[in-house]
């Protein structure tokens, strides 16, 4: 029965099997023809989505961009109003600063204009003062000259005629002499004076130191300052003369300027920076330095610098050289007393009377024709 079954169950499924078999084909196709189908129209469903979603989009955007443009156009004009704006802004800054300049450049002439003015102004002050200050110098020493020779009367002391005082016209008239013992020794080179004449010049300028010294120091005894009547003669007539840098001292008496004078014939002392008082014995060693100038014909010290000569003359204690003039020509005594005033202790040098006695001495040792030269 389970084979009878089995078959008989195998002959109907059999059969409907054979008469159906083309239904079966058909139904396959529309089920595969089904799907294609729904796959086209969604694809074309979804080519028209896009399509239409295109169109919209572009007119979207044209929409916008019109609407873009219409809002623009104020935007534009004022983006361009702005833009003219900052240009002419611009503009005008550059033409301020321009005008700023211009201003700064015109101030800047103005202001170095002033300065100009102002610096002429400054340098003609500067030399009218400059003008001032040497007039008053001149006028003190002049009141000097005058309060020394207004009390003096020695034959070989210039004698003083007049002066005037009063500015601008400062003046003084003093006696009249013919030279000086400067042009009397070096106006003819290599020509010397006898000693004889020396020794004559020499009595006299000790003779006026000596009626100056109790009261008066001169301060400046040089070549220069010792004027000569009759220098064409065995026998001339010395008186000294200038006595700005004198003083009228009473024993001692200080100074603010103790170095004042010709620096070849400045005492040791005078360069002594601590050293405040100027005694007489300064121009004693000026005697012994115009001597030594009288007998060699020569410049003392002509070779050295200031600083060099007072360093030489005040901390070394150099002296000028004797040892080249011969016996005839400088005189034991003479030369000791030469020595003698340049001690470097003044209070060691002779006073003018004892310089005064020992040329004295010394001149009548000589005689004229036999010691010339």
């Amino acid at each position: 029965m389970s084979d009878a079954a089995f078959e008989l169950a195998g002959s109907e499924s059999d059969g409907p099997s054979e008469s159906g078999a083309e239904p079966a084909a058909d139904c396959e196709e529309d089920q595969q023809q089904q799907p294609l189908a729904t796959v086209t129209a969604l694809w074309q469903d979804l080519e028209g989505d896009e399509q239409s979603e295109g169109t919209d989009t572009d007119v979207g955007e044209e929409e916008t961009r019109e609407q873009l443009d219409a809002c623009d156009v104020p935007e534009r004009e004022g983006v361009e109003q702005g833009q003219g704006q900052e240009q002419q802004d611009a503009g005008a800054g550059q033409a301020q600063g321009q005008g700023l300049r211009q201003g700064l450049g015109q101030q800047a002439e103005q202001g170095q204009e002033q300065q100009g003015e102002q610096g002429q102004e400054q340098a003609k002050q500067a030399r009218r003062d400059t003008h001032a200050r040497r007039a008053s110098k001149m006028a003190r020493l002049l009141r000097q000259e005058v309060d020394v020779l207004g009390r003096c009367c020695h034959p070989h002391v210039v004698r003083l005629v007049a002066a005037c005082l009063t500015p601008p016209r400062l003046c003084l008239v003093m006696e009249l002499m013919e030279t000086s013992l400067e042009k009397l020794l070096y106006g003819n080179p290599g020509q010397l004076l006898p000693l004889p004449t020396v020794l004559h010049i020499a009595v006299q300028i000790v003779q006026g130191l000596e009626y100056l010294h109790p009261t008066i120091v001169h301060r400046d005894l040089k070549p220069a300052n010792v004027l000569i009547n009759g220098g064409d003669t065995s026998w001339p007539v010395a008186k000294l003369t200038d006595f700005g840098l004198a003083r009228i001292r009473s024993v001692t008496l200080p100074t603010l300027s103790p170095e004042a004078g010709t620096p070849a014939y400045t005492a040791p002392e005078c360069y002594d920076v601590n050293n405040s008082i100027v005694r007489h014995h300064a121009d004693i060693y000026s005697l012994g330095v115009l001597l030594w100038a009288m007998l060699t014909g020569q410049q003392p010290w002509q070779s050295h610098t200031i600083p060099a000569l007072a360093y030489k003359v005040a901390v070394l204690k150099e002296r000028l050289p004797l040892e080249g003039l011969s016996e005839r020509r400088c005189p034991p005594k003479l030369r000791r007393l030469i020595r003698q005033c340049w001690d470097h202790d003044p209070r060691r040098r002779p006073a003018a009377a004892e310089a005064l006695k020992d040329l004295l001495l010394t001149q009548q040792q000589v005689r004229p024709w036999g010691m010339a030269g």
